[in-house]
């Protein structure tokens, strides 16, 4: 098409006609500045597929760290659930000596933690992605990145004052306790067995890591692993579209 413009632009400037010799130039720029615009079309379309695509790879990163996420949640939950009657007991002195003898959890109460850290590989994914909040996928990106800044902060703080309570624990009875050494090796004492039962500070740390494990920690996993569900089911739904 360009060399028939050529031709025409040549043949209509040989022959003295201006008017003609515009048009013929004229209609070449357009010719030019529509190939433009096709090949902008294309390459914007292009760059929104390939978007589209990058967010559903995202998406699927975080839906499936999702599942893994709750799976463990119930995991801790499961683990520590059916504990709370027994610390309810040792706090209203109803643990005596003859019962704590026979309790095996009993010297691992204050010892034991199970922190709970998302997987973020989804998050690194979507955290810089620029949304506008113009479709629903735009707004799952957005829920997916308050979700993490929202969550991740908590958990690390409950984790903190749960591990810090554990090693103030150890330190405790590495400090003033005698048979530490026996417990280090699995061998209690009745030293130990009168300490479980009696100990007014051992009953104050029960209280305080009842308090930490069953008025935030296992509520706030209850509370993320609805979140996180909801989340992954909303991403498993968009993924299908």
């Amino acid at each position: 098409m360009s060399r028939i413009f050529n031709r025409k632009r040549r043949e209509a400037a040989a022959s003295g006609k201006v008017l003609d010799y515009l048009k013929y130039a004229v209609g070449e720029i357009v010719l030019v500045v529509i190939g433009i615009l096709i090949a902008l079309s294309i390459n914007n379309w292009n760059a929104d597929k390939n978007e589209q695509a990058r967010v559903k790879r995202a998406g699927r990163v975080v839906m499936n760290t999702l599942r893994q996420d709750t799976t463990t949640i119930s995991f801790i939950i499961q683990q520590f659930e059916p504990r709370k009657e027994l610390y309810e007991k040792i706090m209203n002195d109803q643990m005596p000596l003859d019962s704590v003898e026979n309790c095996g959890l009993c010297p691992y109460l204050l010892t034991s933690i199970v922190p709970m850290k998302l997987n973020t590989n989804g998050y690194n994914l979507t955290k810089d992605m620029e949304t506008d909040m113009s479709s629903d996928i735009d707004s799952l990106v957005y829920n997916t990145n308050n979700f993490y800044e929202t969550v991740t902060p908590m958990l690390d703080v409950i984790n903190k004052l749960l591990q810090d309570e554990v090693q103030g624990t150890f330190d405790d009875w590495k400090a003033n306790q005698p048979w530490f050494k026996n417990w280090r090796n699995d061998v209690r004492d009745a030293a130990m067995n009168e300490y479980l039962a009696e100990d007014p500070v051992f009953k104050n740390r029960i209280a305080y890591h009842h308090l930490l494990l069953y008025n935030n920690f296992l509520p706030a996993l209850e509370q993320v692993k609805e979140e996180a569900t909801q989340l992954a089911d909303q991403w498993e739904e968009q993924l299908k579209e």
